[in-house]
């Protein structure tokens, strides 16, 4: 059984209301009006004792008060729709008639979190300029859109997460099932996997002599995102609000195509957000968003972040 999207599941909540609602007047008719004052009531009330519970503030507020509302109106919607079908099929399938919309909505809604069975459904060739990468979907990517560029053939998130499903097979529309690549202008991945992968290499380095440049890499960055980009230069570039663009725009614009800029966390300045930019091809640079140790004398974390970069987009051009 494959997983539903959080907000999937709570419209199929609201549908199943109407459902019931439909189905019961249209087996019973109206009923009285205490009955329908009292399912009203509680469709409209039942969210704010929760939200009591766990701190009235903007954002349960906000919650509480769009849950009362859709179940409230899936309620009556449901009650008038019953009604409804009782008139329009007086002779047929009375209940049929009345639970059709619920069905078909839930069918539409079921059908978007449907993954073809195809490549596209493990993995996808991207093309950013004139750099060809095979991408797992376990991994987690996400490709945005800016203002000034050509449009992409494809943007949003292609994960395992339930809420990315109509992306995935949107791209899958678009690469014929991820037979055929698809070319985009930024391409935004979690280091995440990779980082894990050359821990436990590193683990066994004794057997691997030749992932110490990688591991002494490591040691000194800690990289999180890495974000391809391909375009002209002077283009405002999507961050996705993981670092203030300005500053890699200015620099690239000033003749300064790779360097590095850091400021301290919350815990001090023995543990820096760093973002580091390059060239990775003619066509193509990156901005790595990476935690970096107290600062040294004469560091370059663009000469440090080197083999983890290689590394990287090896992985990702492998056959």
């Amino acid at each position: 059984m494959f997983p539903l999207a959080v907000n999937t599941v709570l419209l199929l909540v609201l549908i199943a209301l109407l459902a019931s609602a439909a189905t019961f007047t249209t087996l019973r008719g109206w009923p009285k009006a205490w009955l329908a004052t009292l399912l009203l009531f509680v469709g409209a009330t039942w969210p704010w004792p929760i939200a009591v519970f766990l701190g009235l503030d903007y954002y349960t507020t906000r919650v509480a008060f769009y849950a009362s509302a859709w179940t409230a109106g899936a309620i009556l919607v449901g009650l008038v729709w019953g009604v409804l079908a009782r008139r329009i099929s007086t002779t047929g399938p009375v209940l049929l008639v009345a639970l059709a919309p619920p069905l078909v909505l839930s069918a539409y809604l079921l059908e978007r979190q449907r993954v073809p069975d195809a490549r596209c459904a493990s993995e996808v060739d991207f093309t950013i300029g004139n750099l060809d990468l095979t991408i797992p979907r376990h991994i987690g990517l996400a490709s945005v859109e800016t203002d000034g560029v050509l449009s992409q053939e494809w943007a949003g998130s292609y994960g395992d997460g339930a809420n990315g499903k109509p992306d995935v097979r949107a791209l899958c529309r678009a690469t014929n099932g991820g037979t055929e690549p698809i070319r985009v202008a930024h391409i935004r991945l979690s280091f995440s996997a990779f980082r894990r992968d050359l821990e436990a290499e590193c683990e066994n380095e004794a057997t691997q002599p030749s992932s110490r440049p990688l591991c002494r890499a490591l040691t000194l960055t800690q990289p999180t995102v890495v974000q391809f980009y391909s375009y002209p230069e002077g283009m405002s570039l999507p961050t996705l609000g993981l670092f203030t663009s300005d500053t890699v725009v200015q620099a690239r614009a000033g003749g300064a195509l790779q360097g590095f800029e850091c400021n301290d966390s919350t815990k001090g300045p023995e543990r820096r957000h760093c973002k580091i930019w390059q060239d990775v091809t003619p066509d193509v640079f990156i901005v790595f968003s990476a935690w970096a140790g107290p600062e040294e004398e004469g560091e370059d974390l663009v000469a440090t972040s080197e083999p983890l970069l290689e590394d990287f987009i090896s992985r990702l051009s492998a056959d």
